[in-house]
């Protein structure tokens, strides 16, 4: 039993970045067009959109992070690997239509760009940063509530 639980917990180091690299571009491939035409219809700017795409931006990435850390015991240091692994799974396997807020110059249907695009790579770094700052705050706040 303890075998397959430490070797669950050293899985989970590789699985979480998969699970939320492949929801988000789930999400971005099935739910973001419908939904930016929905809301764009409702108002334009649409704020009401962007509120809703944070939050779901938000549960994608704070669920399966709640699940391992509290499951799995996922560690600080198996959490920093898995934001190194994440960079990696964002700077080489996403489309730059996936940077919602970071124009890549792959797509620009949200807003007008004025500016030159940005980097792939910085783009890459930039989402995996905010992700990162996400789940190392879901695994603080489970720290602070843990009753031991």
């Amino acid at each position: 039993m303890s075998f397959k639980s430490s070797y669950a917990k050293k899985l989970i180091t590789v699985f979480l970045p998969i699970i939320i690299w492949g929801i988000t571009i789930l999400y971005h491939v099935v739910a973001v067009p419908p939904l930016s035409n929905l809301m764009l219809s409702i108002s334009e700017p649409s704020y009401l959109g962007l509120i809703i795409h944070t939050f779901i931006q938000l549960t994608i990435v704070c669920i399966p992070t709640a699940i391992a850390v509290k499951k799995l015991s996922l560690t600080i240091k198996s959490m920093l690997l898995s934001i190194a692994i994440m960079y990696f799974l964002f700077a080489v396997c996403s489309p730059p239509s996936l940077y919602f807020f970071v124009y890549t110059g792959g797509w620009s249907g949200f807003w007008q760009q004025s500016q030159p695009a940005m980097p792939g790579w910085k783009a890459s770094l930039f989402i995996t940063l905010q992700y990162g700052i996400v789940m190392l705050i879901t695994k603080m706040t489970y720290y602070v509530k843990e009753p031991n």
